[in-house]
């Protein structure tokens, strides 16, 4: 496994719906340091809501690492899994969840594909995402899932580097790769045996490391 600047990675949004633009902030930013705006049992805002913003800085929010100036996508899910295994800490990417496990009315998201239960196994597509936090299972919270790594904004974001297959190139188109329990970027998904594939996810500026 290898790694990739936050910086580096530009995240198309495949989720359902069209980002509010004009929306303000949500109460204390979507910081997941900030009180009550992560890892809450019950939903404090609408699920699959989507916000845009403008990340107005290039330095990351911990203040030695680079960020990038440009709109940035938000969604609010809850984070399920399959076999309770789930592990959405942050640098960890997720992926649009599938079948009774999603629940009435809820947008959910999981970074555990195994058993053949996630959306990207059989149909070979899912949106992709970052957790703002380490979140607990079943517990709502926001998600990066296009734009900028909005890293000078959130301050979890601001971390060494995202984890990847270690054959992201620079230049080119990623899409989202699993060797059965792990989402992460990738280059056309090809080192698995039993990949699945998510929509293509993004655009890396640089190689991983």
């Amino acid at each position: 496994m290898s790694s990739i600047a936050p910086c580096d990675l530009i995240l198309y949004d495949g989720f359902p719906g069209v980002a509010d633009a004009a929306a303000p902030m949500v109460s204390n930013g979507f910081d997941s340091t900030q009180a009550g705006q992560h890892d809450t049992a019950a939903n404090l805002y609408q699920a699959g809501r989507k916000i845009q913003m403008f990340q107005d800085g290039t330095v990351g929010k911990g203040g030695s690492s680079v960020a990038n100036r440009g709109y940035y996508t938000m969604v609010y899910g809850k984070l399920v899994d399959y076999t309770n295994a789930v592990d959405a800490s942050i640098g960890k990417m997720v992926c649009l969840a599938c079948g009774s496990i999603k629940g009435a009315g809820n947008l959910c998201l999981t970074q555990d594909v195994s058993g053949g239960q996630n959306a990207t196994a059989g149909v070979g597509h899912a949106p992709m995402a970052v957790p703002c936090t380490s979140l607990a299972l079943n517990e709502f919270g926001w998600f990066w899932c296009g734009g900028v790594c909005p890293n000078h904004d959130i301050s979890q974001l601001d971390i060494t580097g995202f984890l990847t297959d270690g054959n992201v190139i620079g230049g080119a188109p990623i899409q989202m790769d699993s060797d059965g329990t792990t989402v992460r970027p990738s280059f056309f998904c090809s080192t698995h045996a039993a990949d699945y594939l998510a929509f293509p996810a993004g655009f890396a500026l640089a190689d991983d490391a």
